[in-house]
């Protein structure tokens, strides 16, 4: 190899070390990757509440354990439309610091929000997560009334 060739060779390999240092550090942070000081993670979305944490992934529970544990507690959205135990009714009351659950059963990922408290979680997935405030409050997905929150003292 001539010397011409080999500085070719090397002014190809800096320029490479170069594009790729670049690439890395204009890389896309909005992709979803793994919580390490984050609250909660759901599925392939990241929860990310806007003022109050969730209480951990998915409070160590599976979905079906989940739904067992919080069955009188829970609020699963099918196309942002809220039902509480199966029924049409979407409203829920517990206890102001309790755990319940909020499920998301559609594919794709939805804001739900009450109060000042808001969670995106992911397509099918869930979040335990507890109301911070008394009152009564409309639970909206993606901005829209969704099912009906009490939360007593």
């Amino acid at each position: 190899m001539t010397a011409t060739n080999k500085s070719i060779v090397t002014g190809v390999v800096v320029l490479a070390i170069i594009g790729g240092l670049i690439a890395y550090v204009n890389r896309d942070k909005s992709l979803p990757q793994a919580a390490t000081d984050q609250p909660a993670a759901t599925g392939s979305d990241q929860l990310a509440p806007t003022s109050t944490p969730a209480l951990g992934l998915h409070a160590g529970l599976t979905y079906t354990q989940a739904v067992a544990k919080y069955a009188s507690t829970r609020i699963q959205f099918d196309d942002c439309h809220g039902t509480v135990n199966r029924t049409s009714l979407g409203s829920l009351v517990v206890k102001k610091g309790s755990p319940f659950m909020l499920d998301n059963r559609d594919p794709d990922a939805h804001v739900f929000a009450f109060g000042t408290q808001s969670y995106r979680i992911g397509g099918q997935d869930f979040a335990i997560v507890s109301a911070t405030k008394v009152g009564q409050f409309n639970l909206t997905c993606d901005g829209g009334g969704s099912a009906k929150l009490t939360v007593e003292q």
